[in-house]
């Protein structure tokens, strides 16, 4: 699947998970332990906000983020914003050139697989969260898993952003490897 047509399916499967949180959930913990279900939506609709801003205009005003980008219509918001940065990344050449994000310069095709794993990941956190039971696009989960544990595999790389792995049988689904390999315990 290419970064664009990644970050739409992306998209689709969050937009799912998030039209299906009421409101009166939006304060419950998630395995993110900085952020609640409400929190959590936020920080998604933000990543997705600021690539958006990186694809119309080259760059994000930090600015941005400090109004609310959820609004009433959580699941709206997201995509409306998503389907934005989409049509972004998708104008011609653009994947083809840089991202300059707020944590580094990229090259675009990579960098927009970011917010697709961050959107999937962040899905099932909030799936997890709230107790909904999701079907994952299958091809989306294959791609994301294939990208995180390339990128991820140094045990030095990960940063502080993803725990260690979390042990799971060999014949867990795609989804639980993904998520154990991040660190989260499914």
């Amino acid at each position: 699947m290419d970064p664009v047509t990644r970050l739409q399916v992306g998209i689709g499967q969050a937009e799912s998970v998030v039209s299906q949180i009421p409101t009166s959930q939006y304060d419950l913990p998630t395995p993110c332990p900085e952020w609640n279900v409400g929190q959590l939506i936020g920080h998604m609709v933000g990543g997705l906000t600021m690539f958006r801003e990186v694809a119309e205009h080259g760059s994000v005003d930090p600015a941005i983020f400090e109004q609310d980008l959820v609004g009433a219509d959580a699941a709206a918001s997201l995509r409306s914003v998503g389907d934005a940065a989409a049509l972004g990344w998708s104008a011609e050449g653009k994947i083809d050139g840089m991202a300059n994000l707020p944590f580094g310069e990229f090259p675009a095709a990579f960098a927009l697989q970011l917010p697709s794993m961050d959107l999937l990941v962040h899905s099932w956190d909030l799936a997890t969260a709230t107790g909904l039971d999701v079907d994952w696009n299958p091809e989306l989960v294959s791609d994301t898993r294939e990208f995180v544990e390339s990128m991820l595999g140094d045990p030095d790389g990960r940063g502080h952003d993803f725990g260690p792995p979390v042990s799971v049988p060999d014949e867990a689904d795609d989804m639980t490897k993904l998520v154990a390999f991040l660190g989260r315990t499914p």
